[in-house]
């Protein structure tokens, strides 16, 4: 009986009022859920395996380390291939079709899948993919601009055929594009033309090709949220696999 007694004396001691520094820990808990703003049934809040972020507003990926896993990478970005070690399978994300290669591999032709479009809401075209290389060919200092020197010419046949043609054989030169974990992404042409030194340009907001657009972030290099696209379905993974889940990655 006495037991009985002490069980319930704890229960209702546990029903009371909080003492006051635990209300404020809970006061506070809910306060950074508000500043934070981010249905927690919606959210799915992930590690940034590569940590702080050095430079949180530049997105410009094509110079330098830009910590691609903060969300850069699968969220805003679409590649022409993605190699799923999953299954595994290469998937034609913002290409069509796999690389096409002549018979002694010095010309590649890649055919683009039609209906995507940028988050920006203009469209994904062979343009874009010739002004990635040539302008990444013509800058030193850019990310791939060493591979690209491959290239002899690039030219667009149609707005969704791309030929390459280059400078010596090379049954691999595709892979650049081909994202294993990470590879040469393409540039929306609509945007870059409008910096004026691509070096220096921070690409913010970044546009992209990818299922998710930039929300917010945290200035000092902590975190970076991503909000599902409303036109998700104009995307490579939308057409592929269907709408995302999450409508806030973080």
């Amino acid at each position: 009986m006495f037991s009985w007694l002490i069980v319930a004396a704890l229960v209702l001691a546990s029903c009371g009022p909080a003492a006051p520094g635990e209300q404020e820990e809970e006061e506070e808990e809910e306060e950074e859920e508000e500043i934070v703003g981010f249905p927690r049934s919606e959210t799915v809040y992930v590690n940034n395996i590569t940590g702080r972020i050095g430079s949180p507003s530049n997105f410009n990926f094509w110079v330098g380390w830009k910590w691609q896993d903060r969300g850069m990478q699968n969220l805003a970005w679409e590649a022409l291939w993605t190699n799923d070690y999953s299954i595994p399978v290469i998937h034609n994300s913002a290409a069509a079709a796999p690389p096409e290669y002549n018979e002694d591999f010095t010309q590649l032709t890649i055919t683009l899948r039609q209906g995507i479009y940028w988050s920006d809401g203009v469209g994904f075209t062979a343009d874009d993919v010739v002004y990635t290389i040539e302008l990444l060919k013509a800058t030193p200092g850019m990310n791939y601009n060493v591979q690209m020197q491959e290239v002899g010419s690039v030219s667009a046949t149609g707005n969704y055929t791309v030929v390459i043609e280059l400078v010596e054989p090379n049954s691999r030169f595709h892979t650049y594009f081909l994202d294993r974990w990470g590879c040469c992404f393409i540039m929306p042409k609509h945007v870059f033309e409008l910096a004026e030194d691509p070096m220096t340009f921070e690409f913010n907001p970044p546009v992209g090709l990818g299922p998710y657009e930039l929300h917010s972030f945290d200035p000092a290099g902590y975190w970076t949220a991503w909000e599902r696209r409303a036109d998700w379905e104009r995307t490579p993974t939308g057409i592929l696999f269907g709408e995302p889940v999450p409508k806030y990655i973080v």
